[in-house]
């Protein structure tokens, strides 16, 4: 027989497990974890096949050096469109071409040192592999008509908005020895005077060449739009590494929202942008081994006023479109090497703020140029040349731990 405070423990025993048991089968993170089932979805028919849709890779790990002059977190905007460093202090270049020349000559020494390291290496280990250990920009080789850079040799590729950037440069080198060529007439070198002032107030759609021979110095516009040439120069330097540039900027994404408007209208605005990934990702691993050789900087699209214009004739140049296409970019070169430049997103929105209120034009030089909405003026563009050449220059004129390198 079970006297009554048997059947009391009893009871309070049952009690106890069946709560244990409860505690176990909820979806609380218990005791034990709970049985992960199919959702009911996978057990379902699948939909109609849809347009699929193009997901970021993971990016692939490798050690990130900080860059504070591309990066906008490292900058205090002011209301007169300038941006004050924080990170860091930021030198002037502006009619300061002896200071860049310096620069140049020191970057150009480094060059050579490197070589000559890079030689006593290969004799000192019996190498004879020269690819392996070739200072990028140390050759004066020539190849398929173009001349290669016997020093420091900039590339820059994209559109306009390059163009612009390169015109910046060429005001900032200006000097009696800068030449040009253009790609219509590679055989004739002449001053860089009278082009100057025709690429502030003109276009031209075509690859320019730029070179000071009394600094050792070459730098290179590719009008590349898609950033469909890059690629086969990519291939190029990899093949002739003393081919390769000691500095490569690049930038893309408004003609690639023309390019695919009809992309934009029938199937939507990530369709669109996955054409846009696609020539990212297909350029991914060239664009690692660049990066790992030499300084490659990708520029983000600025804001411009034309992503106001209602009766604009491109319905994907918008400006929800310029943050994803700048996010693409962002995602798809994770990892890669490649440094992203978004120092200029905030300034470029100022700017297109001001000239909504104040269409300022203010011709030859264009500071401003409100009447040109799709592009900034170049109170905006000179800022951008400075934050290159503190990048670049900083590390060679050794200005002190204090100023951006």
């Amino acid at each position: 027989m079970v006297d009554a405070r048997q059947m009391q423990v009893l009871v309070i025993r049952l009690v106890l497990v069946t709560v244990l048991l409860l505690l176990l089968l909820s979806k609380g993170p218990y005791l034990l974890p709970r049985l992960q089932l199919p959702q009911l979805s996978s057990l379902l028919p699948s939909p109609p096949p849809q347009a699929p849709s193009i997901q970021p890779l993971p990016p692939q790990q490798k050690i990130k050096e900080h860059h504070p002059v591309f990066d906008k977190s490292c900058y205090k905007y002011h209301p007169n469109l300038t941006a004050e460093n924080i990170c860091c202090k930021i030198a002037n270049f502006s009619g300061s071409v002896s200071v860049i020349h310096k620069c140049i000559t020191e970057a150009n020494n480094h060059l050579l040192n490197k070589e000559r390291n890079n030689k006593m290496s290969d004799k000192n280990s019996g190498s004879i592999v020269a690819s392996s250990t070739t200072t990028v920009g140390a050759s004066n080789t020539t190849e398929g008509g173009e001349v290669a850079a016997t020093g420091e040799h900039w590339a820059i590729f994209g559109d306009s908005h390059m163009r612009y950037l390169f015109t910046a440069f060429l005001t900032r080198l200006r000097s009696p020895t800068l030449q040009y060529r253009l790609k219509t007439d590679t055989k004739k070198w002449v001053s860089i005077a009278p082009l100057e002032k025709k690429m502030y107030r003109n276009k031209i759609w075509e690859k320019i060449e730029a070179r000071d021979l009394s600094i050792n110095f070459h730098m290179t516009f590719y009008w590349d739009i898609w950033l469909m040439e890059l690629p086969k120069m990519l291939s190029k330097w990899e093949k002739n590494p003393q081919l390769t540039p000691t500095l490569v900027i690049l930038a893309a994404a408004l003609h690639w929202m023309v390019r695919t408007q009809s992309i934009y209208q029938s199937q939507g605005t990530e369709a669109a942008a996955n054409e846009y990934r696609k020539h990212f990702r297909s350029m991914k691993a060239q664009l690692t081994r660049l990066a790992a050789r030499t300084t490659v900087v990708f520029k983000l699209f600025d804001d411009v006023r034309i992503a106001n214009r209602p009766n604009k004739q491109i319905s994907a140049n918008n400006r929800s479109n310029y943050g994803l296409y700048n996010k693409v970019v962002v995602e798809e070169l994770a990892g890669t090497g490649v440094i992203i430049w978004d120092s200029t997103l905030p300034l470029s929105r100022a700017y297109s703020l001001y000239c909504d209120i104040y269409p300022r034009h203010t011709p030859p030089w264009y500071q401003w140029k409100c009447e040109d909405v799709g592009h900034v003026g170049y109170i905006l563009v000179d800022q951008y040349a400075d934050m290159i050449f503190n990048d670049y220059c900083n590390r060679y004129l050794k200005l002190g731990k204090d100023y951006c390198a």
